[in-house]
């Protein structure tokens, strides 16, 4: 058996937890009083447009950031739909919104725009003759994430997270009155309103429910059964002459709410429509829906949905969907983007990011074998050659959460949300999918295998559900084997491929807060040969997540994140424990020779662990730049690695 990972078979029972196994002893964080080095800085590593809220009052089209620009301000973009020339950018204060997020959802009444945040407890309101901005009604609990709006009579509807509730404010008075919650799940994040009733949807576990347009305060009913069997989930709804149109899974279902007669289920037409999510209701009462990932435009017939035309094809999502004159429909994409499209001829499109773009967070970043950082931002991946001084950016489907270098400077990424792998060609950036690992919905983290050449992907599901997966990519002909029998009932976080062995971590909280999955985290070691579970262990049952997992020197370095940023190790030879210590929170972690390196991004503060398990500051105060756990990318012929240090690229020497 080789001493550098243990190939045992027999350890497939889980291991007593930490408390049983004996916790050792904790070493001494070393001493911080080191020479420090400071990183170096090459301006903004990815710029972005990316958007999520969006209306239009008039001719103008109105959207509002992703994020919030520089964590502090929202910025909201005006564009003319006949010309398509941005002609007002706005930087706002939102105070009280959650660290970073920005706009999630707009309405108008033909007069104001109106803007619910993610994380912001108050609706905001646009004057565009002046646009002046302000709070304009407080609504929800501090913090609520604002899925769905809808401007009908004299009232705006809105639906929540995390209280999963449906709510309407008088446009006048501000007067806020609730109907209540839709489900157990967590997220309201769908409506519909007619002369006569409100409807609210949920994500998973599903649920729509249907009020009184007067009855507030009440329990409503349940009409999710109508939906048909096998389908409890809307993504979007809109209403139509009292025939209520639901986007949910793979169909566009109506039906009669009143007594759930007239079901019509009607297939997406594309491979590629992963869903809809956006609908609307034209002048003459037609139903359209726009198809994520695909732009395919549909219209719903009585039996059957008919393409009309494709918009923004591989946009990471559509956030705007709506008649502007009659036969003549408008939208937005993720990325920003918007167009126009008249029926029966083929949209035009306007891009906004020279106008209106803005230095993102990373979402993952690399140092290519040619010398070249490539960067992955939101909806954009950026390829900068600092030796040449010139930067490539190219647009992509979503968030690029794992870029890999494979054979010949090929490089895949791994794209949330949906789990597609996508293929850079090094030479053009041009990208194409290759791939879609079905069932799931957010990957974590991507690694070569080498000799086998297969991509080896980690990932979780929707939300709402548990069950992650450990993925192979033959890369020769790019079809897919999806394993969840190595981490039951858990997503898998992290990931550290060893020779011939990869070493897995799980989460039990899956993909959002709820719900759980009782029992600690567990982590497990794969034969890449044969694909077989070769052991699977609990090292401690204090523990519900783990985030990374890295092998050096015989042994297994976990790092936690409930409890949050404990790095312990782990022998699986003698199911030893030992926490090495606290780091302040959870991160990234990796490998290079015989140094252990951790970035916490929560403590900004990059660490060396020692061979003798002792923990040495390296870098401190690091501006984050991350939109999700920092990526080290070391470089051979340098000591150090590349990263982020706020909106810039960096060089981080690990020595002076």
């Amino acid at each position: 058996m080789s001493s550098l990972h243990p190939t045992r078979r027999h350890i497939l029972q889980l291991a007593a937890g930490g408390a049983a196994l004996g916790l050792a002893a904790v070493p001494q964080l070393a001493s911080a009083a080191r020479p420090v080095v400071e990183p170096t800085t090459y301006g903004p590593a990815i710029l972005t447009a990316a958007m999520r809220g969006a209306t239009r009052v008039g001719s103008k089209i109105y959207q509002t950031t992703r994020f919030l620009v520089d964590n502090e301000h929202l910025r909201i973009v005006e564009a003319d739909l006949d010309s398509g020339e941005v002609t007002w950018v706005g930087d706002v204060d939102v105070p009280g919104s959650a660290s970073g997020a920005g706009g999630l959802m707009m309405a108008s009444d033909g007069t104001h725009a109106y803007v619910g945040m993610a994380g912001n407890g108050s609706i905001f309101r646009l004057d565009p003759q002046t646009h002046s901005f302000e709070a304009w009604a407080e609504v929800g609990p501090a913090g609520a994430w604002w899925y769905d709006m809808a401007v009908s009579g004299e009232w705006l509807y809105l639906s929540s997270y995390p209280d999963c509730t449906v709510r309407r404010v008088h446009l006048t008075s501000t007067e806020v009155q609730t109907y209540g919650m839709v489900s157990e799940s967590m997220y309201a994040n769908s409506l519909a309103v007619d002369a006569e009733h409100v409807y609210g949807g949920a994500n998973a576990p599903g649920g729509i429910r249907e009020w009184v347009l007067d009855a507030t305060g009440t329990d409503g009913r349940d009409v999710t059964d109508f939906l048909g069997e096998d389908r409890t989930i809307p993504i979007k709804m809109v209403i139509s002459e009292g025939v209520l149109y639901v986007g949910t899974g793979k169909f566009v279902v109506s039906f009669d709410p009143s007594d759930g007669s007239q079901q019509v289920a009607r297939p997406l037409l594309d491979e590629k429509d992963r869903y809809i999510d956006f609908m609307c209701v034209a002048s003459d009462s037609t139903v359209y829906a726009i198809a994520r990932t695909s732009g395919n435009i549909y219209r719903c017939d009585a039996e059957e949905l008919v393409k009309v035309g494709q918009a923004l094809e591989d946009d990471g999502q559509n956030n705007f969907l709506a008649e502007y004159q009659p036969s003549v429909l408008c939208g937005t994409g993720d990325s920003g983007r918007f167009w126009t499209m008249a029926l029966g001829e083929e949209p035009v499109i306007h891009d906004i990011v020279d106008d209106a773009g803005y230095p993102d967070r990373a979402q993952d970043l690399i140092r290519h074998s040619s010398g070249t950082i490539w960067v992955a931002g939101h909806g954009a991946t950026e390829v900068h050659d600092l030796a040449a001084g010139t930067s490539v950016r190219v647009d992509n489907f979503g968030e690029i959460k794992a870029l890999q270098e494979v054979g010949d400077g090929v490089v895949y990424g791994a794209v949330y949300p949906g789990c597609t792998i996508t293929r850079f060609d090094p030479e053009t950036i041009e990208h194409t999918d290759v791939a879609v690992l079905e069932g799931q919905y957010r990957p974590s983290l991507m690694e070569w295998d080498q000799s086998r050449n297969q991509l080896v992907v980690v990932s979780g599901p929707h939300i709402g559900g548990n069950q992650g997966a450990v993925s192979f990519v033959d890369l020769s002909d790019h079809s897919v084997e999806i394993r969840t029998d190595y981490l039951p009932d858990q997503s898998v976080r992290g990931l550290h491929v060893v020779g011939d062995i990869a070493y897995v971590a799980g989460d039990t909280y899956g993909e959002g807060a709820d719900p759980v999955v009782d029992g600690p985290a567990q982590i497990a070691a794969i034969d890449l040969t044969t694909r077989e579970l070769l052991w699977r262990a609990a090292p401690r049952d204090d523990v519900a997540s783990y985030e990374r997992i890295a092998w050096r020197g015989g042994k297994l370095y976990l790092m936690t994140r409930r409890p949050n940023g404990d790095l312990s190790s782990y022998d699986p030879e003698t199911g030893e424990v030992t926490l090495v210590g606290q780091l302040g929170g959870y991160g990234g972690m990796a490998v290079t020779g015989r140094r252990l390196m951790t970035w916490v991004h929560w403590k900004l503060e990059i660490s060396h662990v020692t061979v003798a398990d002792e923990i040495r500051p390296l870098h401190s105060d690091i501006v984050n730049g991350w939109y999700n756990n920092p990526r080290f990318a070391f470089d051979p012929e340098r000591d150090g690695t590349w990263g982020m240090y706020g909106y810039d690229l960096a060089w981080f020497p690990f020595r002076a």
